[in-house]
């Protein structure tokens, strides 16, 4: 598993959400990757356990399926992010949650990308988080821990791997 630094707590950034510069978005995508790499150390206990497929429910059709893992990988991304920036918005894929996107800061968050691919333990699984502002993205992070591959971007700032 890839060691993962503890998260740090932020004060309110609402007041200031609106504008982040380059320093806060820096601190927010460090902390998005830390929350990504975390979900992935999950992934790949249960790659080695060899037991998602005994775990899988459908959602809304036969193709959309669901695991424990996934709600897992989730909760734990969730309560990363949230520790830092507990006045953020959250949409996330597992918990179906049914809020609309506002111009307020929302971390936007699929645990387990490619749950198919996670089930017959395939590498091309991913977590995804992104944070969007004024319903615009300004950072994304995808990390694919079976091939322990790290994509990130900042608005106005590239993109990398």
């Amino acid at each position: 598993p890839f060691p993962v630094p503890s998260p740090t707590p932020y004060p309110s950034l609402l007041p200031i959400a609106m504008a982040l510069d380059d320093a806060h978005l820096k601190r927010l995508l460090e902390e998005a990757v830390a929350a990504a790499q975390e979900g992935g150390n999950l992934m790949l206990e249960c790659f080695a356990r060899s037991d998602a497929q005994s775990h899988v429910e459908e959602k809304a059709n036969p193709a959309d399926l669901v695991t424990k893992y996934d709600r897992q990988v989730e909760e734990l991304v969730l309560s990363r992010l949230r520790k830092c920036t507990p006045d953020f918005q959250v949409l996330a894929e597992e918990t179906a949650n049914q809020a609309e996107l506002t111009d307020a800061p929302t971390w936007v968050v699929d645990p387990i990308d490619g749950t198919t691919n996670f089930i017959h333990r395939q590498a091309e699984c991913c977590v995804l988080i992104g944070l969007a502002v004024k319903k615009k993205a300004v950072l994304g992070v995808c990390y694919i821990p079976k091939l322990d591959e790290l994509y990130t971007a900042i608005r106005g700032s590239g993109a990398y791997c």
